[in-house]
């Protein structure tokens, strides 16, 4: 017999006709090899190789998606930076968009 389920994990089986089990709501994990259920049509049935490279590539979304992030935070910020500036530069003229501040040459 293989290892047993981890204590995290909670196993919600029901014994079905047939000597198999169905796992209603999924299964995480399967205890030990040459684990019977029964299956249903429609339902996909993976290794644990499909599995860890389905991870894999949920991390990697992960790791990119939080790159993403950071990089439209820095942009946010870069914008209201510029539009901070902008604003205080348009402040210094008056309505008629003449300069607030005349300067007279001589």
């Amino acid at each position: 017999m293989g290892a047993i389920a981890p204590a995290s994990t909670s196993l919600n089986l029901n014994i079905v006709g047939g000597g198999g089990f169905s796992a209603l709501n999924g299964l995480e994990y399967v205890p030990y090899d040459n684990f019977p259920i029964i299956a249903h049509k429609g339902e996909r049935v993976q290794t644990a190789g499909e599995v860890t490279g389905l991870m894999g590539e949920v991390k990697a979304l992960r790791e990119d998606l939080n790159s993403l992030r950071k990089d439209l935070n820095s942009i946010g910020i870069a914008l209201l930076q510029r539009a901070n500036k902008t604003g205080r530069a348009i402040d210094g003229f008056t309505i008629d968009g003449a300069p607030a501040v005349r300067v007279s040459v001589q």
